[in-house]
Order: C-alpha cells, then sequence, then structure tokens
C-alpha cells in the first residue's frame, strides 16, 4: 500500500478495498493536459484490457436496453391504446349531441 505522504501534494491517491470498491483518500490536482493522444490511448487500454468480465458486462449492458426498449414500446402502446379509447369516446359523445371538449 502507498500511503499518502509517500506521494507528492499533487498527486491524487485512491485506495482499493477488499469488498471492490473504491475509496479516494486525496484528490489530485487539475493539470493541463500535454497529449491528448496519449491519454486516449491509456484509456483505451484501460477499457478493453484492464476491465474484469467485459463480455458479461457488455451481455448485461446489451439486455438492460433491451429490457428498456421493450418497456419504451409496451408505454407507447398504452398511450395509443388509451388516445384511441378517448377519441372513441369523444366521437360517441359528439353523436349524441354533446359539442364541448371533453
Amino acid at each position: 500500500m502507498v500511503r499518502k505522504d509517500e506521494l507528492p501534494d499533487h498527486i491524487g491517491l485512491i485506495y482499493y478495498k477488499e469488498d471492490g470498491s473504491l475509496r479516494r483518500v486525496r484528490k489530485a490536482q487539475a493539470l493541463p493536459l500535454q497529449d491528448p493522444e496519449k491519454l486516449n490511448s491509456m484509456l483505451r487500454y484501460l477499457v478493453y484490457y484492464r476491465t474484469p468480465n467485459k463480455a458479461e458486462h457488455i451481455q448485461a449492458a446489451t439486455e438492460q436496453a433491451r429490457h428498456n426498449r421493450r418497456r419504451w414500446q409496451q408505454a407507447e402502446d398504452n398511450a395509443d391504446r388509451w388516445r384511441d379509447k378517448y377519441y372513441a369516446a369523444s366521437n360517441k359523445l359528439y353523436k349524441l349531441g354533446y359539442k364541448e371538449d371533453i
């Protein structure tokens, strides 16, 4: 483990806990970006090669997106059904002589 007094003041420190969570011990100071391509390359490396269970994470995200799409479609279908019922009821009232909006 690294203690925060072992690092320069501008360096941040995050501890990885046994339960898998992270705890920020010290916030890093913002520095101007020197080389954006190097940063992008490092971030791609971290995401692609250091993410545990990439396939499981991708599968879970895909399933969540499918679930959300189904829920949105159901909500749209319900809205369409209620709109049709409203128009049918409005037409019946209009034919019965009720001319004002419902």
